[in-house]
């Protein structure tokens, strides 16, 4: 079976569209679950598919790499706290923050937000959403509990303020959990939700195409309010952004203009 066929059926199975992810990327991950499942062939593969839905949120699990931790790359959230979050809320005024995590996986960076939010203005009326296409991942992010993997940029302070020791986990105060709220969303879909004053999609665009990741960063672009800020991955950056209504502030950092 040639990929473009077998993107089709999948597109037709779970409405994951992996022609609009770089072709090696998305082919490693498979060739990985071939193995895995002892199949020898992606016509094989798909009849597993056809038959066992567990099996298709499994498969859209493991494709789109949901992969994350608290404070990742801690400076650039650093910047963040000290510097642009007071910004953002003094714009914002009363009625508060909105903030979008795209892509947010298993939910790390939504409480990562949430837990600055809470830090500089407890009795603010911040809400910030996280989305992603893998559904198990936001099971997993509405429940939040974490290991120590992912906590492991999270020091003393931060862990013992924001944190409760469940077992081996360790689970997301009330305060923080009640300020976010986790939605399925595909980045791929051309309908996006509006009006925030921060969006955050890190480590999400470098698995797209570059059609597919300038359309998805003029979505993201058109997200935001004027003034609102983007903030991108460590490895990834905006070419022209003024043609999407953007200027560059710093690494990682885009702000809407308008």
């Amino acid at each position: 079976m040639e990929f473009g066929a077998f993107c089709e059926e999948i597109r037709r199975l779970t409405g994951l569209d992996l022609c609009q992810y770089r072709p090696h990327q998305i082919e490693r991950r498979l060739d990985a679950l071939l193995a895995r499942y002892q199949v020898p062939d992606w016509t094989a593969y798909l009849e597993l598919l056809r038959g066992d839905p567990a099996r298709r949120e499994e498969f859209v699990e493991w494709v789109t790499i949901g992969v994350s931790e608290f404070f990742r790359n801690p400076d650039r959230f650093e910047e963040l706290r000290r510097q642009h979050l007071p910004a953002l809320m003094e714009a914002a005024g009363p009625q508060g923050l909105r903030v979008w995590s795209a892509g947010c996986a298993d939910g790390p960076e939504a409480y990562s937000v949430a837990i600055l939010i809470e830090e500089l203005d407890p009795g603010g009326l911040h809400h910030v959403l996280g989305t992603d296409i893998d559904r198990h991942g936001l099971r997993a992010a509405e429940a939040g509990l974490y290991g120590e993997e992912a906590l492991r940029q999270v020091d003393a302070a931060t862990r013992q303020r924001f944190f409760r020791q469940r077992g081996d986990s360790w689970e997301v105060v009330p305060a923080v959990r009640s300020r976010v709220t986790f939605r399925y969303h595909d980045l791929l879909s051309p309908v996006y939700p509006q009006g925030f004053h921060l969006v955050l999609c890190r480590n999400v665009l470098i698995y797209f195409e570059e059609a597919t990741k300038r359309a998805v960063l003029a979505r993201l672009a058109g997200a935001l309010v004027a003034g609102g800020l983007l903030f991108l991955g460590a490895t990834e950056m905006v070419r022209d952004p003024h043609s999407l209504g953007l200027r560059y502030i710093s690494p990682c950092f885009y702000g809407r203009e308008g």
